[in-house]
Formats: C-alpha cells, structure tokens, sequence
C-alpha cells in the first residue's frame, strides 16, 4: 500500500510504489553533491523488478541513477533496449564505469563534477 505520506500529483501512477519497512532507509540533501546516502530498498532492486514494471507499464523512458547495484543497471539498459524503451542515465552517485554501461544509452545527463570523475585523470591535468 502507498505510504500516505507521498504526494500524488497529475497523472503519476503510484499503484507500483512499494514499502520495504524490514530495510534501512533515509537520506539528507546537505547541497550540491553532498548527499548523506543510505542504500536502503535501492540495494535491493534486481532486474526481475524492472522487467514486472515494464510489462505492467510500458514506459517511453527509463531513467536510471546509480543507487541500485551496478549489475542492476546494466540489465535494466540491456531489457530497455529490448523493448524500444530510451533510457537516460544519471550516474550518481558518480563512480568509474566500465565500458559496458555507455552501451545501449540515448541520453547521459550529469553535472561537472561528475563528468571529471567518469573522464578520469585526463580530464583534470
């Protein structure tokens, strides 16, 4: 059931929003990539969810953060493009990819700081 507490507004369908009330959760915006982060129900999400969440929904887009597991990521991109759906990745919190993550993307959406950390040294010399 919806937690009461989470604002619907226009047409966003929260029918799939979930509690996970046994996982850790939180997290506090202190400014600009100073973000307190608690994996929490993210560290959970698998693949078999996002296909569910297909299926049932059909989506245009995905959009993607880096907050669930890497591996999850890289399916979730590779089923995307199974099913014509464009994805747009935001890769935050930033960490040094592997080529294999740039594969399959229509739009890559980021910030400064973390477009250094994805260029590596080169970007910074």
């Amino acid at each position: 059931m919806l937690n009461p507490r989470i604002l619907v507004l226009g047409s966003l369908n929260a029918n799939l929003v979930t509690r996970t009330p046994t996982v850790p959760r939180g997290g506090e915006t202190l400014g600009e990539d100073r973000i307190l982060f608690i994996a929490g129900a993210n560290a959970i999400v698998g693949s078999k969810l996002f296909s569910d969440f297909i299926a049932k929904v059909k989506p245009d887009v995905m959009v993607l953060q880096l907050e669930t597991p890497l591996e999850t990521v890289f399916s979730v991109i590779k089923l995307a493009k199974q099913h014509k759906i464009e994805v747009l990745l935001n890769p935050a919190p930033a960490v040094e990819l592997p080529e294999k993550a740039f594969n399959g993307l229509d739009y890559l959406v980021m910030n400064e700081t973390k477009a250094v950390i994805l260029a590596g040294p080169l970007a910074t010399s």
